[in-house]
């Protein structure tokens, strides 16, 4: 859910711009990366950094997409679009470390 001239509209993460300003209620993931701009709450970060602990989050502090926000409503604003975020380049660098095998494990596979 986005706020886009002051009404709340419902479109795809990836037509999602910098700058937007992004609703995300509790128990809701985090769908993009940004900052609060409006908002209090504990994150769940776990999916992404492992740490076990719900971090604490207010108005500045970046927040990543994959995350779960666990408490408040609050606002995020737009920094990277869908295909930049941090959990698109973990995936991306995965893929490419998976396709580039080491030779000992063709070895072993042949």
């Amino acid at each position: 859910v986005v706020l886009r001239d002051g009404t709340e509209q419902t479109i795809r993460v990836e037509d999602l711009k910098i700058g937007d300003v992004v609703l995300v209620h509790p128990s809701d993931r985090i769908p993009i990366d940004g900052f609060i701009r409006n908002g209090r709450t504990t994150v769940d970060q776990s999916p992404m950094t492992g740490e076990s602990i719900p971090v604490e989050k207010q108005v500045g502090d970046s927040v990543l997409a994959g995350t779960l926000n666990q408490q408040g409503l609050i606002q995020v604003e737009v920094t990277r679009i869908a295909g930049e975020t941090t959990l698109a380049r973990m995936v991306r660098l995965v893929e490419h470390a998976q396709s580039e095998r080491a030779a000992s494990q063709q070895f072993t596979d042949w």
